[in-house]
């Protein structure tokens, strides 16, 4: 269709467009992945946070929005590098990783690791609801030295403590018992779950 017609508007010679057997082959476009690494992990983040919004999926996945988020392309480069930076070391490879970063004066989220690749585990490790663990001594030693409490201030160790009203005791890793008067310092260094649990 195209050579005729390129002929008849004497845009190529009858002799040209004779010599022509086939067509050129084309290569198939490559895809472009916008969800390799980190970036299907944010992509998801601003898919939620559009339907939480009151968007449908056909208004985000129609095109058309012009959507402005707080990630900072820098914070997340850096990111990416501490998510990807030998960690975890052998022998723990089932640790998983999960990071967030957000800027203290707004509170808004700046960048996220949430996984080594998104296209081969969409659980995002820093936005899904998991256990704190120890995470939460940390706050508690911060509100305990703002109501008076020092770093001197001594609570119970021992392994299985008791708290009123659960008949189960609490335990340290390990069962291991630290004595009844634990400073608020040692129960931070060794992690003694049973110490926190008294303060």
């Amino acid at each position: 269709y195209v050579i005729p017609g390129m002929v008849e508007q004497g845009w190529l010679a009858e002799s040209e467009a004779d010599a022509i057997k086939r067509l050129p082959t084309m290569k198939d476009p490559q895809a472009l992945n916008s969800y390799e690494g980190q970036t299907g992990f944010l992509l998801d983040m601003v898919r939620d946070e559009l339907k939480e919004l009151g968007f449908s999926k056909d208004e985000i996945d129609g095109g058309g929005l012009r959507v402005t988020t707080t990630f900072d392309e820098q914070a997340q480069e850096a990111a990416q590098t501490a998510g990807t930076g030998g960690f975890p070391p052998p022998p723990n490879e089932g640790v998983k990783m999960g990071m967030v970063s957000i800027d203290p004066r707004s509170g808004a989220v700046v960048a996220i690791y949430g996984g080594k690749n998104w296209e081969k585990n969409q659980f995002n490790n820093a936005t899904a609801t998991v256990p704190v663990g120890s995470t939460m001594k940390a706050f508690t030693v911060a509100a305990a030295l703002r109501n008076g409490y020092t770093l001197s201030s001594t609570f119970n160790g021992n392994s299985p403590f008791y708290v009123d009203g659960v008949t189960e005791g609490f335990e340290n890793q390990g069962g291991q018992s630290y004595g009844s008067a634990v400073t608020l310092e040692t129960a931070t260094e060794q992690s003694i779950n049973t110490a926190f649990l008294d303060l």
